[in-house]
């Protein structure tokens, strides 16, 4: 019985849920769903109302705010749950700071680092 495109988006979901401090991409998603790039963006947007990564990055922020709510969670333990590592092993968070006058968008990586 082959999938419907819903139930292979639905099971992309719960992988990225199941691990959401992976790196995903979505292309890895997209070939993981049987479907092409392009095809993917626009069913998981409609599946979820969301972009791929729009999607990864509300519920990763969703979990950040669960974790917050706990007093014994730390902010590092917490960042190092939600958000992808680098190959030095830690998070780095690539943040909007300005635009240059051709209207290019300039940002700055944070790397969060244990006490």
């Amino acid at each position: 019985m082959t999938m419907t495109a819903p139930s292979r988006i639905a099971q992309v979901c719960n992988r990225i849920e199941a691990d959401l401090a992976a790196p995903w991409r979505t292309a890895d998603l997209a070939r993981e769903a049987g479907m092409t790039h392009h095809h993917f963006q626009r069913q998981f947007a409609a599946y979820t109302g969301k972009t791929v990564a729009g999607y990864i990055r509300s519920r990763r922020l969703k979990r950040a705010a669960i974790l917050l709510h706990d007093m014994q969670a730390r902010i590092t333990d917490i960042t190092l749950k939600t958000l992808p590592v680098t190959v030095l092993g830690w998070p780095v968070v690539t943040l909007p700071i300005g635009r240059d006058s051709n209207g290019c968008q300039w940002v700055r990586n944070w790397s969060v680092s244990r006490v």
